[in-house]
Order: C-alpha cells, then structure tokens, then sequence
C-alpha cells in the first residue's frame, strides 16, 4: 500500500484533502495579507499626512484590520481541527509529518522564533495599534 499503509481508502482521501486545504487556506491567506498590509500601512501614512482625513482613514483601516483578524482567527480554528486529524491518521498509518514539523518547530530559538507569520500578524497589530492612537491623539 505505500506510504499510507494502515489507513483506509477513505482515510487515505481524507488525508489528502487536509493538506489540499492548508495549502488552499494558507495560499489565500498569505495573499489577502500581501494585498491588506499594505493597504492599511498606505491609509495610516495618508492619514498622517492629511489630518483633516484621520478619523475616517483610521476607522477603515480599523475596520479593514478588524475583519482580517477576526478571519485570521476563525481559519486558524479550522486550521487547528484538521491539522489534529492529520496528526491522528499520520500516527494510525506509522507517518510523521506535522509532528516532526511541530517539533521542529517547537526547538527554534532566538531570532528564528520571531520570524514566523504569528509572530509578525502580532507585531504588526501592536504597531498599528500604536499608529492608530499617535494619529487621532497628534492630530
């Protein structure tokens, strides 16, 4: 049977579409992202330029940031469920792929910890947060 020795043909499907999904959930994503962050990076830097334009500029991009997030959370559950299911089925069929990612991942130290997407997303934020106040409070 190959690879997935000790699965059964629906589990062997099942398996793939988990990482069909990922790959699909993460590609859409990553690309929302690259065409949000620099929105609101664009709106924020406007709107310290044009004060008159602050509040309006600073609640749409709150918003706009507000939405993502709340989306950002909500596949990061999906994320989770399927992502248990795949670790399930790899120890059922002897595999280990997402838990040697995982423990990979698990033994970064230093500056390659700080360098991951969840990271940024919460760096990110706190910098928007802090722009969003210094914007409505100097203008």
């Amino acid at each position: 049977m190959g690879q997935h020795s000790g699965l059964t043909d629906d589990e062997r499907v099942e398996y793939q579409e988990i990482g069909e999904f990922a790959r699909h959930d993460d590609t859409v994503y990553l690309g929302v992202t690259t065409i949000t962050l620099p929105i609101l990076l664009a709106a924020l830097g406007y709107a310290w330029q044009h004060r008159d334009l602050a509040v309006p500029l600073v609640a749409g991009s709150l918003v706009l940031w507000w939405f993502w997030f709340v989306v950002g959370i909500r596949r990061n559950s999906f994320s989770d469920v399927r992502y248990q299911r795949a670790r399930d089925l790899e120890r059922k069929a002897g595999l280990n792929h997402h838990v040697a990612i995982e423990h990979e991942d698990s033994l970064q130290r230093g500056f390659k910890r700080l360098v991951r997407i969840k990271v940024v997303e919460i760096i990110g934020s706190i910098a928007l947060t802090i722009t969003w106040i210094l914007i409505l409070v100097l203008r």
